[in-house]
């Protein structure tokens, strides 16, 4: 009777305690890695998209025909960079430490689906500007925006798919903490060290 009374005192008033100031240290460290992982991303497509808007807005005023609108598809492109690495850095969980479990795999799923599906769509702006260089009456603006966008496109498809890996890597860490999970015919059992 005494095993259950404390198996009933540490659910209905440790654990949930837990959930809010001491959550699993691996979980907490799983959380600070990804967030980090994301701010460390964030600053390099912003650094990424920094250089871009320096270096082709100066050759946009110096430039004439397809190098021109090359160097203004660079422009555009990386305004949008810019404005997506701010609100990825910015924006990202303020507080990794107090995510519970379920709400660190969700977190963790999410960033992961996100990089997969920005993945694709880099293909897709690839295959686009290949498709305007190769168009067989594309004028001088189509020609660099192609360019632009082959440039771009590869960018950010090398990027999502390193993230991805990384974020995969970081994803790996969560079956450690369920090693201390085991389940027997008697139920189920968690292994907690002092």
């Amino acid at each position: 009777m005494r095993i259950k009374y404390n198996v009933f005192l540490f659910i209905f008033f440790i654990q949930p305690s837990l959930h809010v100031y001491g959550a699993h240290p691996d979980l907490i460290q799983i959380n600070r890695s990804r967030h980090n992982i994301n701010q460390t991303g964030m600053l390099t497509l912003g650094s990424w998209a920094l250089a871009n808007l320096a270096g082709s807005g100066v050759m946009m005023a110096h430039e004439s025909g397809e190098k021109k609108y090359f160097h203004q598809m660079n422009v555009y492109w990386n305004i949008v960079n810019i404005g997506i690495a701010g609100l990825g850095y910015f924006g990202s969980h303020p507080q990794p430490d107090s995510l519970s479990l379920a709400e660190s795999l969700r977190e963790q799923v999410n960033i992961e689906k996100i990089l997969l599906f920005n993945t694709g769509l880099d293909l897709v702006y690839i295959t686009v500007g290949i498709y305007l260089l190769d168009k067989q009456n594309a004028d001088e603006q189509m020609k660099g925006y192609g360019r632009s966008l082959i440039v771009q496109g590869s960018f950010l498809l090398i990027f999502d798919a390193v993230l991805y890996l990384i974020h995969n890597k970081n994803n790996d860490r969560y079956f450690d903490i369920f090693e201390e999970l085991s389940l027997s015919h008697n139920g189920i059992s968690l292994r907690i060290n002092f």
